[in-house]
């Protein structure tokens, strides 16, 4: 039965639309020579010479294992589809599907490549996050179970100071019952430091308490729901996230970390937003910050908080090397990151954009220091539209 080629492109007509394409197309002649490439692929491979004329086998190494079946393409005007196939370009090396088409006019072919890495990632990012819902679901069921008796202890401390109380009258009568000195057992308690022990116990169960309380209100999923907020409380529960981060401890020595803290002295009013997802974005900038200062020897990230009439402006800066310029248009864009897949996603700096702009109506900016380091600035509005 004689061979029927598979429908082929008619060249002419594709022009228009193959640009808008995110995936690389390129026209090899007869020589699998390059005659073009769309506007994607001299994007994505960064030509800084026209490849126009360069062997295709220049640009892709790996393909050269299938010169034969690329020349019989062209030869029997026949599709070819190779297998998954793992491409060097850029900085890396990229997982890629393989199409080559015959086109009508000639012995050429357009080969279309289509990069599946954010493919991949975001199927990591799948199971990640089935993951984390069920450690979320665990943390909270143990953030509970460690509340109660968190809850009893500092209960019975309570009691304590409450029965050593002088002015009590139920413990004045028991006292002079057995005979012995509430005030002399007040100066021992005191001359021993027993009673700063326990208070010291209270503001530590207290701090765990507000940890828990914020964990459990941020690992919730509600519905986003907006109302007033005190901003800097917000910042400080970020802080004590990433200070508990076991991912930035495992890696990092926080504790060297100098935090400036630049707020206003006064009370400044609450802003209309939503707490769980600001502090997300906080979490994200300060712990960003931090990860910048790796080879720093005197690291310092600063906080501060300007307060407006309209609007309230929020920057994370730090005392690192900065941001390289040709990466501060990309930063916020999905699966873009400077790190290796094991210290990030590439995700935090975009959810936080979206968070900003499209959630609260406002803008978040990154620039370079003339003193060196990197700030990131967020402008919140104080009420949103």
């Amino acid at each position: 039965m004689p061979h029927t080629p598979a429908p082929a492109f008619d060249k002419p007509h594709l022009d228009e639309f193959i640009n808008e394409l995110a995936v690389m197309l390129i026209w090899v002649d007869a020589e699998l020579r390059v005659t073009k490439l769309n506007i994607m692929a001299n994007h994505i491979l960064g030509c800084k010479q026209s490849p126009i004329g360069q062997s295709l086998f220049e640009l892709f190494p790996a393909l050269a294992d299938y010169r034969a079946s690329l020349v019989e393409t062209l030869l029997k005007q026949k599709k070819l589809s190779l297998s998954q196939q793992m491409l060097d370009y850029g900085d890396r090396t990229h997982p890629c599907y393989v199409t080559v088409y015959p086109l009508l006019s000639g012995p050429e072919a357009l080969i279309k490549i289509e990069d599946l890495s954010h493919q991949t990632l975001l199927d990591d990012m799948v199971i990640q996050s089935e993951k984390m819902v069920t450690i979320g679901g665990l943390a909270s069921g143990m953030a509970h179970e460690v509340k109660n008796p968190l809850g009893i202890i500092l209960q019975n401390i309570q009691n304590i100071l409450h029965r050593l109380d002088k002015t009590a009258e139920k413990n004045i009568v028991v006292a002079q019952e057995l005979k012995v000195s509430l005030d002399e057992i007040n100066r021992y308690l005191e001359a021993r430091n027993i009673l700063k022990f326990m208070d010291n116990i209270r503001i530590a169960i207290d701090r765990a308490l507000q940890i828990i309380a914020t964990m459990l209100n941020f690992g919730t999923q509600n519905p986003i729901h907006m109302k007033n907020e005190n901003v800097l409380e917000l910042i400080e529960n970020a802080l004590s996230f990433v200070e508990q981060d076991y991912d930035l401890l495992h890696s990092f020595d926080i504790s060297r970390v100098k935090v400036n803290r630049d707020f206003p002295i006064y009370p400044i009013p609450p802003i209309v937003c939503s707490g769980t997802q600001l502090t997300q974005v906080f979490f994200n900038l300060i712990k960003n910050a931090i990860q910048a200062l790796h080879h720093i020897p005197q690291s310092e990230i600063t906080l501060r908080v300007i307060d407006q009439p309209d609007a309230v402006i929020i920057s994370v800066s730090d005392n690192g090397q900065g941001i390289p310029p040709h990466l501060l248009t990309n930063l916020f864009k999905p699966f873009f990151t400077t790190k290796s897949r094991e210290q990030g996603t590439g995700l935090g700096l975009a959810v936080s954009h979206y968070i900003i702009s499209e959630n609260h109506h406002g803008t978040l900016t990154a620039d370079n220091l003339p003193e060196g380091g990197a700030c990131f600035t967020a402008v919140i509005p104080r009420h949103p539209c």
